[in-house]
């Protein structure tokens, strides 16, 4: 399990300006603010799972909601991050904040100036345009909590790349017994299984330290 939080404050720099912690995608931490900005999509998924997990291992009653800053409905983002009738911690993971509407960036830039107790505001900013350039900046000036992580196009040259291997359904040979299925065992590659009556669905992801190869199937239904 982390280690809890503390509420320390981000540290000032020169002309009074908050120095924002710069975290690793591999090891990110939560912060009632947090960032991910950057083209490499897949090293942002594991920084958001990353953040996610942590909270999820400081409380587990976490309530983790979603929503779109470029299909954004007016006090969307107040209603989720406002604190629960039992106090449950929140995260609310914000996506499509490059292409954030009027409305969401209005209430986005008054809310880092007062977020909600409790809640972990996490916004995904791919760098594909100015917009939203604004909400994922104004923070550098703020005295709260805020964390950043930087997923660059060379992020994921470090990781190794794999292809799953293709499930093989093995019949059963006795009378009221299931058919199963026999996966391939890849180094790098998770395989997962799931039944649904005569119905199995195998699905691949990648272990920690790889990614899989860009157009590789990774879901098969037998």
């Amino acid at each position: 399990m982390p280690a809890r939080r503390t509420s320390a404050r981000t540290s000032r720099g020169a002309g009074g300006r908050a120095a924002i912690p710069q975290l690793d995608w591999r090891a990110p931490q939560p912060a009632p603010i947090v960032l991910v900005s950057g083209p490499e999509d897949v090293c942002a998924e594991r920084a958001i799972a990353g953040v996610r997990d942590y909270l999820r291992a400081e409380d587990p009653s976490l309530e983790v909601s979603d929503l779109r800053a470029d299909d954004y409905e007016a006090g969307t983002l107040m209603a989720m991050s406002s604190p629960s009738l039992f106090g449950e911690p929140r995260l609310v993971r914000v996506a499509g904040v490059e292409k954030a509407t009027d409305a969401f960036l209005t209430e986005a830039l008054a809310y880092l100036g007062h977020p909600q107790e409790g809640a972990t505001v996490l916004l995904r900013h791919t760098g594909a345009s100015v917009r939203g350039k604004k909400a994922t900046v104004t923070v550098s000036g703020q005295q709260y909590d805020v964390t950043a992580i930087t997923v660059t196009n060379t992020a994921t040259r470090s990781l190794l790349r794999v292809t799953p291997s293709a499930p093989e359904l093995i019949p059963a040979d006795e009378c009221d017994v299931e058919a199963t299925v026999s996966t391939l065992e890849t180094e790098g590659v998770v395989h997962e299984q799931t039944r649904d009556g005569d119905t199995i669905t195998v699905t691949a992801t990648a272990d920690d330290g790889y990614v899989i190869e860009e157009g590789a199937q990774t879901e098969w239904t037998i």
